[in-house]
């Protein structure tokens, strides 16, 4: 899980260099300097905050092929794919207050028969003083994507 807190906090990073360049054009500071300062700032107070994880098993009523291909493409069009083996995918999501936190995303998904699969679910995110339940969030919104066409969890 050590990557995991890794790739957490260097996801937040990236926020912090954002809005660091963001809030230098309100300011008289070098738009890099104050991305640089921001990220970093970011990434020391990431190694502080608690992570927060939900973990869920449910039995979706779709083959397995078909649950991940929706998976797949939930990550590609909320973030991107950070590994992918077999019947198990991981991935970051913005999540969050106006999706600026970065959540991680496990799935693995086992077939159970033809037609109903089993979604192992994992989500973390790095969760400060202002608690914006990130992971519960990056959890519902993959669960409501997937549950279209008139399918729901079992």
């Amino acid at each position: 899980m050590a990557h995991d807190e890794e790739l957490l906090v260097r996801e937040l990073a990236k926020t912090g260099n954002l809005v660091g360049k963001f809030s230098s054009v309100l300011g008289d500071a070098p738009e890099q300097a104050t991305g640089l300062a921001a990220s970093m700032g970011a990434r020391v107070a990431a190694t502080f905050m608690p992570t927060e994880r939900v973990e869920l098993t449910i039995v979706i009523p779709v083959n397995a092929g078909q649950l991940m291909s929706e998976i797949r493409a939930y990550l590609l069009n909320h973030g991107r794919i950070e590994a992918q083996h077999d019947a198990q995918i991981c991935g970051v999501v913005k999540s969050g207050f106006l999706k600026m936190n970065p959540a991680l995303l496990y799935a693995k998904i086992v077939e159970l028969t033809e037609s109903q699969s089993q979604l192992q679910l994992v989500t973390a995110a790095k969760e400060g003083l202002v608690k914006q339940q990130t992971a519960q969030k990056a959890a519902d919104d993959l669960l409501q994507t997937i549950r279209v066409d008139g399918r729901a969890a079992a």
